[in-house]
């Protein structure tokens, strides 16, 4: 994944092209360029589900708020990658921690972190953002892990 800067009117023009919550500014510039893809596939053809298996079981999980799949993924991220985890609490804002191994430490950063600890692991994250910046926040997780952009942002998709 590649960040790019954008003067506010491109970003305005972005914005309100958004077709649903959670959009991510890729998908919105396929859609505009004519660039989709197929349904729940990747430009390459991957099956997000095959490489992240979580999705297999993600219509049960439909009740579930944002948040709780957000811990969801983290939580699966853990059991995958657990030796390479602490790689993740170099993501932050640029006046947030995002993750910590305690709570305290992301309410210290920032005013209404709302830390939640990540199911059956040591770590903590942030929970009081929105579902855009959760799906951002997850993208930097899994590049940190070592997964292709492509692949993250099928998975994505589904978030």
């Amino acid at each position: 994944m590649k960040t790019i800067l954008i003067d506010d009117e491109l970003y305005a023009y972005l914005v309100g092209n958004t077709k649903e919550i959670g959009e991510s500014a890729s998908a919105i510039l396929r859609r505009l360029l004519g660039l989709n893809t197929p349904a729940g596939l990747s430009s390459s053809g991957f099956d997000p589900a095959e490489k992240f298996d979580f999705l297999k079981d993600w219509e049960s999980l439909r009740h579930l708020t944002q948040t709780r799949k957000f811990l969801h993924i983290l939580a699966w991220a853990h059991r995958k990658h657990p030796q390479d985890f602490a790689k993740l609490l170099t993501i932050e804002g640029s006046r947030r921690k995002y993750f910590a191994q305690d709570a305290e430490i992301l309410r210290s950063s920032g005013a209404n972190t709302n830390p939640r600890p990540i199911p059956d692991s040591a770590y903590w994250v942030i929970t009081n953002s929105s579902t855009a910046k959760k799906a951002e926040i997850l993208s930097e997780v899994f590049r940190l892990l070592g997964y292709p952009a492509d692949e993250v942002q099928a998975m994505l998709a589904r978030f």
